[in-house]
């Protein structure tokens, strides 16, 4: 009885025990809570910019150094802290690296929160500039170079990478603008980072299930579960 109480016991702490999140400092740096707090002025409403997935609440912040961030607080606002596909996010954004996605700064994790550290994309995202209140209708120019530009980054993440990753969301709300109206996706919580012996001939790729937003799929996903970047 005593032996069965105490193998309770160690499985209970097991599932209070924070989550761990080791990465190289070199490649993805480790911000304090204090950091995060200074950053966003104690997490200020008007430091709100916007919304993630899960219900994450993005705040504009400013670093230490005095580089303007996009904080990404994840898991406390949910009360159901922080989740596994947001976990690997962070490990997938610091293997990846192209002008045309959004830069991973760093990340701080706490016990029941994860805050992600994003480069700033000022002009919002790719809808808020669509169908914002306060659209303008875009040069034609502009919208050459948005197409463009998500293109090139959705071709390195098919191609360029390492390990070929499929994003599962692209859709106008995870594209983000800069100052240049420079496209970057964003959001890769769904994203699925591919077996090195496909990475190199992405032709089709058979997945469980269909994966994404609902009219923003490719359709032979949607339809069949699988992807093929030939059609």
């Amino acid at each position: 009885m005593r032996h069965r109480f105490c193998s309770l016991l160690s499985l209970f702490a097991s599932k209070k025990k924070s989550p761990q999140l080791e990465l190289p400092e070199d490649i993805c740096r480790q911000f304090s809570l204090a950091q995060i707090k200074a950053a966003t002025n104690n997490f200020h409403p008007d430091s709100i910019i916007g919304t993630s997935y899960f219900g994450s609440i993005v705040y504009k912040g400013t670093m230490d150094d005095g580089t303007i961030v996009a904080v990404r607080r994840c898991g406390g606002s949910s009360g159901g802290g922080v989740s596994e596909l947001q976990l690997n996010e962070v490990k997938l954004l610091c293997q990846l690296r192209h002008p045309h996605l959004v830069s991973l700064i760093g990340f701080c994790l706490s016990e029941k929160e994860m805050f992600v550290v994003l480069e700033y994309m000022s002009r919002g995202s790719l809808a808020h500039v669509l169908y914002g209140k306060d659209h303008v209708p875009l040069a034609w120019k502009h919208r050459l170079h948005i197409c463009i530009g998500a293109a090139r980054g959705l071709h390195y993440l098919h191609t360029g990478a390492k390990r070929a990753v499929i994003h599962h969301n692209i859709k106008s709300s995870n594209i983000f603008l800069d100052e240049e109206w420079c496209s970057k996706l964003s959001d890769f919580g769904l994203s699925k980072l591919l077996p090195l012996s496909t990475s190199k001939a992405l032709t089709r790729i058979d997945t469980d299930q269909a994966v994404g937003t609902s009219g923003y799929m490719a359709p032979e996903h949607r339809v069949r579960s699988f992807w093929q970047t030939t059609i």
